[in-house]
């Protein structure tokens, strides 16, 4: 990578812009802040009727932070939870299942912060 390097601190709901090709706005959400190292898990998003909902064709990957151009803002616990239940894409979830990632979401959202650094 070319460029300067910078810190950047990124928790629950983080929303970022992606290098390459993700999807129609290239906008991710931090999911889970993970472990140890810089690996985190996030789903891509997109914006329908003027809310955020989560890119379900593509799933919930890991990636690093060699991926993130920058961050653009902050999703509450909330709203990833109403962009999970909203998702007209995701049908094919079961009420157990849909509750079970909720469930998962809200575990993850209590996890604190993570500092990263990302090129620019």
């Amino acid at each position: 990578m070319t460029g300067t390097e910078k810190e950047i601190t990124i928790e629950f709901g983080t929303l970022f812009t992606v290098r390459g090709d993700l999807g129609p706005d290239k906008v991710a959400v931090v999911l889970d802040i993970g472990g140890e190292g810089d690996d985190f898990f996030f789903a891509p998003t997109r914006e329908v009727s003027g809310k955020r909902v989560i890119f379900a064709e593509t799933g919930i990957a890991t990636i690093g932070p060699g991926y993130i151009q920058e961050t653009v803002g902050q999703l509450s616990l909330e709203q990833v939870i109403s962009a999970i239940e909203e998702n007209d894409e995701l049908p094919h979830l079961s009420d157990t299942l849909k509750q079970f990632v909720i469930n998962s979401m809200i575990e993850n959202s209590k996890k604190g912060t993570k500092t990263i650094t990302i090129s620019t």
